[in-house]
Protein backbone atom coordinates (compact mmCIF):
# COMPACT_ATOMS: atom_id res chain seq x y z
CA UNK A 1 0.00 0.00 0.00
CA UNK A 2 3.16 2.34 0.87
CA UNK A 3 4.13 1.99 -2.50
CA UNK A 4 0.93 2.86 -4.39
CA UNK A 5 0.66 6.51 -2.23
CA UNK A 6 4.50 7.24 -3.53
CA UNK A 7 3.14 6.88 -6.92
CA UNK A 8 0.26 8.75 -5.75
CA UNK A 9 2.70 12.28 -4.89
CA UNK A 10 2.82 15.14 -6.51
CA UNK A 11 6.01 16.66 -8.16
CA UNK A 12 7.11 19.77 -7.09
CA UNK A 13 6.70 21.03 -10.59
CA UNK A 14 3.24 19.78 -10.76
CA UNK A 15 2.88 21.32 -7.50
CA UNK A 16 3.78 24.84 -8.69
CA UNK A 17 1.95 24.89 -11.84
CA UNK A 18 -1.03 24.36 -10.15
CA UNK A 19 -0.61 27.27 -7.52
CA UNK A 20 -0.11 29.42 -10.80
CA UNK A 21 -3.17 28.35 -12.60
CA UNK A 22 -5.29 28.42 -9.59
CA UNK A 23 -4.07 31.84 -9.00
CA UNK A 24 -4.77 32.84 -11.98
CA UNK A 25 -8.25 31.54 -12.11
CA UNK A 26 -8.33 33.54 -8.41
CA UNK A 27 -7.55 36.68 -10.19
CA UNK A 28 -9.77 36.46 -13.43
CA UNK A 29 -13.05 35.26 -11.20
CA UNK A 30 -12.35 38.19 -8.94
CA UNK A 31 -12.36 40.25 -11.52
CA UNK A 32 -15.42 38.96 -13.33
CA UNK A 33 -17.22 39.43 -9.33
CA UNK A 34 -16.11 42.73 -9.51
CA UNK A 35 -17.44 43.26 -13.37
CA UNK A 36 -20.76 42.06 -12.48
CA UNK A 37 -21.05 44.04 -8.98
CA UNK A 38 -20.24 46.99 -10.96
CA UNK A 39 -22.55 46.23 -13.08
CA UNK A 40 -25.58 45.86 -10.99
CA UNK A 41 -24.94 49.27 -8.85
CA UNK A 42 -23.65 51.67 -11.55
CA UNK A 43 -26.22 52.21 -14.46
CA UNK A 44 -23.68 52.77 -17.85
CA UNK A 45 -20.94 50.86 -15.96
CA UNK A 46 -18.11 49.68 -19.16
CA UNK A 47 -16.32 46.77 -18.28
CA UNK A 48 -12.61 45.80 -19.82
CA UNK A 49 -14.30 42.88 -21.68
CA UNK A 50 -16.72 44.61 -23.33
CA UNK A 51 -15.02 43.88 -26.75
CA UNK A 52 -17.81 44.58 -29.34
CA UNK A 53 -21.35 43.18 -29.92
CA UNK A 54 -20.41 40.17 -30.28
CA UNK A 55 -17.35 39.74 -27.92
CA UNK A 56 -19.15 41.64 -24.74
CA UNK A 57 -19.05 40.08 -21.28
CA UNK A 58 -21.92 42.89 -19.75
CA UNK A 59 -24.71 40.65 -21.75
CA UNK A 60 -23.26 37.14 -20.27
CA UNK A 61 -23.23 38.82 -16.22
CA UNK A 62 -26.42 40.11 -16.73
CA UNK A 63 -28.48 37.14 -18.42
CA UNK A 64 -30.02 34.22 -16.54
CA UNK A 65 -26.81 32.45 -16.37
CA UNK A 66 -25.10 34.89 -14.43
CA UNK A 67 -26.08 34.26 -10.64
CA UNK A 68 -27.36 31.48 -9.03
CA UNK A 69 -29.82 31.90 -6.36
CA UNK A 70 -28.63 35.50 -6.44
CA UNK A 71 -24.89 35.12 -6.04
CA UNK A 72 -22.72 35.73 -9.56
CA UNK A 73 -21.44 32.55 -10.90
CA UNK A 74 -18.10 34.21 -10.63
CA UNK A 75 -18.24 34.66 -6.84
CA UNK A 76 -18.96 30.64 -6.71
CA UNK A 77 -16.03 30.28 -8.57
CA UNK A 78 -13.81 32.66 -6.89
CA UNK A 79 -14.46 30.71 -3.44
CA UNK A 80 -13.72 27.30 -5.34
CA UNK A 81 -10.21 28.45 -6.40
CA UNK A 82 -9.55 29.95 -2.65
CA UNK A 83 -10.95 26.39 -1.66
CA UNK A 84 -8.06 24.98 -3.95
CA UNK A 85 -5.45 26.89 -3.36
CA UNK A 86 -5.63 26.54 0.29
CA UNK A 87 -5.84 22.60 -0.45
CA UNK A 88 -2.66 22.76 -2.18
CA UNK A 89 -0.69 25.49 0.07
CA UNK A 90 -1.59 23.07 2.89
Amino acid sequence: MRRYWNLMAMTSRARVTLIAATILGLAVTAYATYVHVNLLRTPGYAAACDINATFNCTSAYLSNYGSFAGLPVALLGAFWFALTLFLLVS
